[in-house]
């Protein structure tokens, strides 16, 4: 039986990999932050789900990762590490606050981080696998999402060096790269969520981002259809370094790639300048 290890699998995303994973008959290890989270996986996967209570941005937490999942693995190598937890809080760049912008970067970037390193003993040598969810916005940078554009940009420069250096290891690294998604993200936004920066001049330009991204959320993919090229990241034989999941792949990746940052740009002043509406 292979195994994997997620972090989030509460929902969205996270939640969607697991279920397919235990529907393949894999042995899943998912991370929640409160335990009654689990308990729809656990019901499913029965003897194959084991949730861990984690909240990744706590390293010494972190930390106990290496003692305690070799039990749950009955002393077997880990097969695949998909580090997946993460959340995205809107802000107006120029008046966030360094204490967002740095919980934004902790859990988006520190805390792959810091899972990855106290996981990495256990992977299968050769054979392991290390998947990141990243995001079309660690490639496109996002307006009013500048601290996780910054995070998920982070993340593939570390994927991008472990690649290279896990080889020799016989570890395969990837970068999942999702676009638009139904996710809870934006539900655990709720009215008491301090918005950095977006009750002044940046107001109305915030509106007419949040306008888009509400149009964007239509034609959104499935968390199920992230998860089924999670799958393929985690199970063919030579893994691409990135994988971009995203609607209208045309548009939203393959036009922004080669026609220029010049045209991205004027793209984004179309869709926030008041004139232009």
């Amino acid at each position: 039986m292979r195994s994997i290890l997620i972090s989030g699998v509460s929902s969205g995303i996270g939640f969607a990999t697991a279920m397919r994973f235990l529907e393949m008959g894999w042995r899943v290890i998912g991370s929640v932050r409160k335990l009654d989270d689990a308990e729809q996986l656990k019901d499913f996967g029965g003897e194959n789900f084991s949730p861990i209570v984690l909240d990744v941005t706590d390293l010494e937490r972190t930390a106990e990762l290496a003692g305690e999942v070799p039990e749950l693995l009955d002393g077997k190598p880990l097969d695949v590490l998909c580090n997946n937890a993460g959340t995205s809080v809107p802000a107006a760049t120029a008046y966030q606050s360094v204490t967002g912008f740095r919980s934004a970067v902790e859990l988006n970037l520190i805390a792959p981080f810091a899972v990855t390193r106290a996981l990495y003993p256990l992977l299968a040598k050769p054979g392991g696998r290390i998947l990141f969810i990243g995001s079309l916005a660690g490639i496109q940078p996002l307006p009013f999402c500048a601290a996780y554009s910054a995070a998920k940009h982070g993340i593939e420069g570390l994927a991008g060096s472990l690649r290279a250096e896990l080889n020799g290891q016989g570890i395969m690294v990837s970068v999942i790269a999702p676009g638009s998604t139904r996710t809870a993200i934006a539900t655990k936004i709720g009215p008491d969520t301090p918005l950095d920066g977006i009750d002044n001049e940046f107001a109305p330009a915030f509106a007419r981002m949040a306008q888009h991204m509400a149009r964007e959320g239509q034609y959104a993919f499935g968390p199920e259809r992230v998860a089924r090229v999670i799958e393929r990241a985690a199970t063919v034989a030579n893994p691409r370094a990135r994988y971009v999941v995203t609607p209208a792949y045309i548009s939203n990746w393959l036009a922004p790639r080669f026609l220029g940052r010049a045209w991205q740009e004027a793209r984004w002043r179309g869709r926030l300048d008041a004139s232009d509406h």
